[in-house]
């Protein structure tokens, strides 16, 4: 879906951008010789987990079988990635296809902003206060919601035991939790165009929750909703080769599916400070030599 973003907030955000770039790339340009470091052991046993506690499976590579790209994987940069987008981050990929591309979000890069103050047609909506994250350097003015809710008409699913999109049926469905009438309004009033709805128009399925006066259970946590400003994209190959010259390491839920990472990409806060990252390279993926436990340079 894309946004009219209110353009004084679009300046402050290009002003963080560019307050970003100048903070890390004096720090990591000097990383871009190490790309094919050899890994270690991994730092930590196999059964210490921390991230199981919050519901999060995710499976380690194993030695000398390197999990294979598909959607729905986690892309984990290693120590020495130097892009200011994805230096020291996690990305999610929502779409994988060898003949066309790959498009995906980082994960832990949140903005000052809430998505009211980014897109003003959304202030009375139920994702208004949402924090949106930086999601990366392509996309123009287009936002990526996911969340785990197959129920919600008009969504996609993505792997993971995430789905993509549904955001008019989402609106529908968390006021009738609420106990609120129906919200009204259109794609023209808001300023937003559906470019992943599937099918583009509101289902029959849905004409029966438009009129429904009471309360309703449909199961859905709005905080289990994120979205994302703009994405990372690449064309057909150029992730594989990135893999293959060292940029990045490949990881999986752990349950059937792939699913199993859906609670690590949907991680909200303001607070989020690479922990995500940091977690898998200490917990989860080898060692590489040159750098601590933390994916820090000795």
């Amino acid at each position: 879906m894309r946004l009219q973003i209110a353009l004084p907030a679009l300046l402050l955000l290009l002003h963080s951008f560019l307050l970003t770039l100048a903070f890390l790339l004096p720090s990591h340009q000097h990383h871009h010789h190490q790309r094919r470091c050899p890994s270690l052991a991994l730092s930590s046993t196999t059964s210490d987990k921390p991230l199981v506690a919050e519901g999060i499976d995710i499976r380690c590579p194993s030695p000398g079988s390197p999990t294979p790209l598909a959607q729905g994987r986690l892309v984990v940069a290693k120590p020495w990635e130097y892009n200011h987008f994805t230096s020291k981050s996690c990305l999610f990929l929502y779409k994988y296809d060898p003949e066309t591309g790959s498009r995906g979000v980082v994960l832990e890069r949140p903005t000052a902003f809430m998505l009211s103050e980014l897109a003003p047609p959304f202030a009375s909506s139920v994702f208004g206060n949402h924090t949106v994250f930086l999601g990366g350097e392509q996309g123009g003015d287009l936002a990526v919601l996911l969340h785990p809710y197959e129920q919600i008409p008009g969504v996609r699913p993505v792997g993971g035991g995430l789905f993509y999109g549904g955001l008019k049926g989402a609106e529908v469905m968390l006021k009738e939790q609420e106990g609120k009438r129906e919200w009204s309004w259109s794609p023209r009033s808001l300023s937003v165009s559906y470019l992943f709805s599937f099918p583009p128009s509101c289902p029959p399925s849905l004409s029966s929750l438009l009129h429904s006066d009471g309360k309703a259970d449909h199961g859905l946590d709005p905080n289990k909703f994120k979205w994302w400003f703009n994405y990372m994209s690449w064309g057909p190959g150029q992730l594989e080769e990135q893999i293959a010259n060292g940029s990045w390491d490949v990881m999986e839920g752990g349950r059937e599916g792939g699913e199993g990472v859906a609670g690590a990409v949907l991680r909200q806060g303001v607070a989020l400070e690479r922990e995500l990252w940091k977690t898998l390279r200490r917990h989860y993926l080898p060692r590489e030599t040159g750098y601590d436990e933390n994916g820090e340079e000795e």
